[in-house]
């Protein structure tokens, strides 16, 4: 932990990626959870539309509801797919002939949640032009599972790109700094008695005040150190 506090407080190029990736993964977060979320309301509503989509095949086109034909396996049907589609009052049956109570005095026609042996339905109620009461239901697990893998595809993204972009911070903040390690290279490889003012080109403009600044004090060593130079020649002489 000191040793983290240590390089927090020396090091420019660490605090610059640390900040910058912090932003980065806070900006994620709102963004994924926002996403998480929106797609999770979208993807319910897509799928109270998709009962009241198979409701108005029913009504519309005069479509007998009768319990599929349970002599033979059907393994193409997806489970998790599966809808009750029935009048209200009949056992009903779903794609895997599961049959389930819904009660036949379901207060009025829409969407609606209902609790059935301890598990929750999803059920839209619409009454035919025969008169009679379709309920098109699904189990409430199913979908929420459903719209919990879609939204998690939606956040996918912005977990696979947090580290890639936490990299790339990383190596422009470096490239950034670059000319800041070429004139420390600089000056350490300079003789003693070389005072040449540091060159300014390609030095960022927040650091340019600091060359010039080292650059006077070379120009006053000089001049002092000319100074003295004549001065012991005078002496001498």
């Amino acid at each position: 932990m000191d040793g983290f506090q240590s390089k927090l407080t020396s090091s420019l190029r660490f605090r610059l990626s640390l900040w910058l990736s912090l932003a980065i993964i806070l900006v994620a977060v709102a963004a994924g959870s926002l996403s998480f979320f929106t797609a999770f309301k979208e993807a319910k509503v897509l799928q109270d539309d998709q009962l009241r989509q198979v409701a108005a095949l029913v009504d519309e086109h005069g479509l007998p509801v009768e319990p599929p034909d349970l002599s033979r396996e059907d393994k193409e049907a997806d489970p998790d797919l599966k809808l009750i589609i029935q009048t209200l009052g009949d056992s009903g049956a779903g794609t895997g002939g599961e049959k389930i109570a819904l009660p036949a005095n379901l207060l009025h026609d829409g969407i609606q949640t209902i609790v059935l042996n301890g598990e929750r339905w999803r059920v839209f109620v619409r009454t035919l032009r025969s008169g009679e009461r379709l309920a098109v239901a699904q189990q409430s697990e199913i979908r929420d599972q459903i719209a919990t893998d879609s939204s998690y595809r939606t956040v996918l993204p912005l977990v696979v790109l947090i580290p890639i972009l936490t990299a790339l911070i990383s190596i422009m903040v470096s490239s950034m700094l670059k000319p800041i390690t070429r004139l420390s290279h600089d000056v350490d490889s300079r003789a003693e008695q070389d005072l040449r003012p540091l060159a300014a080109h390609q030095i960022p403009d927040e650091i340019r005040p600091f060359v010039a600044s080292i650059n006077r004090l070379l120009e006053r060593v000089a001049q002092s150190d000319g100074f003295t130079a004549a001065l012991c020649r005078r002496c001498g002489a």
